[in-house]
């Protein structure tokens, strides 16, 4: 986590904000601010991803699995329906 201070002397904004894209919660009083930066992390298995690139390429390997798999299973589905209609004729 990093925290930076923000100094904003036009802003008279009270309150805080969460930034779920960017992971990014702020807190802000009229002039001063805090924001603490979280890093990305994976849902499965916990742990911390360096950069946002790593955590893309993680999940581009994921859907690759999937639609491997996916593809396997439509194959052996084909497979099996080809087996039935010939074991009918």
């Amino acid at each position: 986590m990093k925290i930076k201070v923000i100094l904003a002397w036009y802003d008279l904004f009270f309150g805080s904000y969460w930034d779920r894209d960017s992971r990014r919660f702020y807190l802000m009083i009229p002039m001063i601010g805090i924001c603490l930066r979280f890093k990305p992390y994976t849902a499965t298995t916990g742990e911390r991803l360096k950069t946002t690139q790593e955590w893309l390429d993680k999940f581009q390997s994921k859907v690759a699995e999937l639609t491997i798999e996916n593809l396997k299973l439509k194959s052996l589905l084909a497979v099996e329906q080809k087996g039935e209609k010939n074991e009918q004729t």
